[in-house]
Protein backbone atom coordinates (compact mmCIF):
# COMPACT_ATOMS: atom_id res chain seq x y z
CA UNK A 1 0.00 0.00 0.00
CA UNK A 2 2.86 2.38 0.72
CA UNK A 3 4.24 1.90 -2.79
CA UNK A 4 0.83 2.63 -4.26
CA UNK A 5 0.57 5.82 -2.24
CA UNK A 6 4.03 6.99 -3.30
CA UNK A 7 3.29 6.32 -6.98
CA UNK A 8 -0.12 8.01 -6.84
CA UNK A 9 1.23 11.11 -5.06
CA UNK A 10 4.02 11.27 -7.66
CA UNK A 11 1.23 11.52 -10.29
CA UNK A 12 2.25 8.31 -12.04
CA UNK A 13 -0.16 6.22 -14.08
CA UNK A 14 -0.72 2.80 -12.53
CA UNK A 15 -2.32 -0.40 -13.72
CA UNK A 16 -3.52 -2.66 -10.91
CA UNK A 17 -4.12 -6.32 -11.62
CA UNK A 18 -6.08 -7.79 -8.71
CA UNK A 19 -6.51 -11.25 -10.23
CA UNK A 20 -5.74 -13.98 -7.76
CA UNK A 21 -5.97 -11.73 -4.70
CA UNK A 22 -8.30 -12.48 -1.83
CA UNK A 23 -11.52 -10.51 -2.44
CA UNK A 24 -11.20 -8.62 0.87
CA UNK A 25 -7.58 -7.63 0.17
CA UNK A 26 -8.45 -6.54 -3.37
CA UNK A 27 -11.32 -4.40 -2.04
CA UNK A 28 -9.04 -2.75 0.55
CA UNK A 29 -6.49 -1.99 -2.19
CA UNK A 30 -9.16 -0.40 -4.37
CA UNK A 31 -10.55 1.61 -1.44
CA UNK A 32 -7.06 2.85 -0.53
CA UNK A 33 -6.22 3.66 -4.14
CA UNK A 34 -9.51 5.47 -4.59
CA UNK A 35 -8.66 7.71 -1.64
CA UNK A 36 -5.27 8.48 -3.16
CA UNK A 37 -6.90 9.33 -6.48
CA UNK A 38 -9.25 11.73 -4.73
CA UNK A 39 -6.27 13.40 -3.03
CA UNK A 40 -4.69 14.28 -6.40
CA UNK A 41 -7.98 14.73 -8.31
CA UNK A 42 -7.01 11.69 -10.35
CA UNK A 43 -9.12 9.00 -12.00
CA UNK A 44 -9.71 5.35 -11.18
CA UNK A 45 -11.22 3.35 -14.03
CA UNK A 46 -12.20 -0.29 -14.14
CA UNK A 47 -10.78 -2.08 -17.17
CA UNK A 48 -12.06 -5.57 -16.37
CA UNK A 49 -13.24 -7.49 -13.32
CA UNK A 50 -9.69 -7.57 -11.94
CA UNK A 51 -7.80 -4.76 -13.70
CA UNK A 52 -7.96 -1.06 -12.83
CA UNK A 53 -6.09 1.96 -14.17
CA UNK A 54 -5.22 4.96 -12.03
CA UNK A 55 -4.26 8.21 -13.71
CA UNK A 56 -3.44 11.74 -12.54
CA UNK A 57 -5.90 14.51 -13.43
CA UNK A 58 -3.79 15.62 -16.43
CA UNK A 59 -4.05 12.19 -18.13
CA UNK A 60 -7.08 11.38 -20.26
CA UNK A 61 -7.71 7.82 -21.37
CA UNK A 62 -10.37 6.95 -23.87
CA UNK A 63 -11.26 4.05 -26.10
CA UNK A 64 -11.32 0.34 -25.42
CA UNK A 65 -9.34 0.10 -22.19
CA UNK A 66 -9.33 -3.70 -22.18
CA UNK A 67 -8.00 -3.65 -25.75
CA UNK A 68 -5.27 -1.22 -24.73
CA UNK A 69 -4.20 -3.39 -21.80
CA UNK A 70 -4.31 -6.59 -23.87
CA UNK A 71 -2.14 -5.04 -26.59
CA UNK A 72 0.40 -3.46 -24.23
CA UNK A 73 3.84 -5.06 -23.74
CA UNK A 74 4.50 -5.16 -20.00
CA UNK A 75 7.96 -6.78 -20.27
CA UNK A 76 9.84 -3.58 -19.40
CA UNK A 77 7.48 -2.40 -16.68
CA UNK A 78 8.37 -2.39 -12.97
CA UNK A 79 5.97 -4.56 -10.99
CA UNK A 80 5.39 -4.43 -7.28
CA UNK A 81 6.68 -1.83 -4.87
Amino acid sequence: ARGLAVAILACRTLILDMEGLDLGLAQRNIDFTSGGCDAIDGNLQKVSNYIFIITPAAVDISGDLQGIVDAFDFSGIQTGF
